[in-house]
């Protein structure tokens, strides 16, 4: 567990309304953990994923339209709890939302490579999950 002073991060993938991750939230926090909680249902809308090569090193970021940013290089585990379909906005036409929500599961779930063994729940079950949700 990364203590206080540490850049280290706990991301959880779930919804706002999820009564279970904020309680597991409180607990981390109280152990003086970072945490944050990301529904990706605000990814594309208000959420935007950014890679790019910063002194040689690849990095990866979240912004929130809104403001304020969350390095995933920081990132130290990920619970994916209860993550959302992503949106796309109202107005792309049925063939462009399809391709941006395909390119979107490769950025996201492909982020799971990021992170070692035992640092993240299963993407892989969750893309699963995702994929075949019906709707």
């Amino acid at each position: 567990m990364e203590t206080a002073g540490s850049s280290m991060t706990i991301l959880i993938l779930s919804e706002p309304a999820d009564l279970h991750a904020h309680a597991v939230m409180e607990a981390l926090r109280a152990r003086r953990a970072k945490v944050v909680l990301l529904d990706l249902a605000e990814f594309s809308t208000r959420v935007a994923l950014s890679m790019e090569f910063q002194n040689g090193e690849l990095r990866y970021q979240l912004r929130r339209r809104s403001g304020g940013s969350l390095d995933l290089n920081d990132v130290s585990a990920v619970w994916w709890r209860r993550p959302q379909q992503f949106s796309m906005p109202s107005q792309m036409s049925r063939v462009h939302r399809q391709f941006a929500l395909s390119e979107a599961n490769t950025a996201f779930f492909g982020l799971g490579n990021l992170f070692p063994p035992g640092g993240s729940t299963s993407p892989s079950v969750t893309r699963w999950r995702l994929t075949n949700r019906i709707n």
